[in-house]
């Protein structure tokens, strides 16, 4: 369990956050699906603004054995995935505060 330890805690915790967003607010979500994804994808660009020179700066660290291997410079594939999912999670949240205005 010690292998992939990041990438499991990201999964731990976002699946049931994902969960009930769909199954309580379908309908809401997925005609806002391109925003969702776009936030998503706004995410990993500032992921690689952001992430990438802190972490060659020190500005913190990783344990890199519980991860799949760094593959961008110093930063490693879970606080990508971390990154796209938070977005992902503002975006539905904000969908749906809109929504039930």
């Amino acid at each position: 369990m010690d292998k992939w330890t990041y990438l499991i805690l990201d999964i731990i915790f976002f699946i049931p956050i994902f969960l009930i967003f769909i199954l309580r607010y379908r309908k809401i979500l997925f005609t806002h699906i391109k925003f969702i994804l776009f936030s998503g994808l706004l995410g990993s660009v500032l992921f690689f603004v952001i992430d990438l020179p802190g972490t060659r700066w020190n500005a913190w660290t990783m344990n890199y054995s519980k991860t799949f291997r760094p593959i961008f410079d110093t930063s490693v594939f879970e606080e990508l995935i971390w990154v796209i999912l938070v977005f992902m999670v503002v975006a539905m949240v904000i969908e749906i505060v809109l929504s039930e205005k």
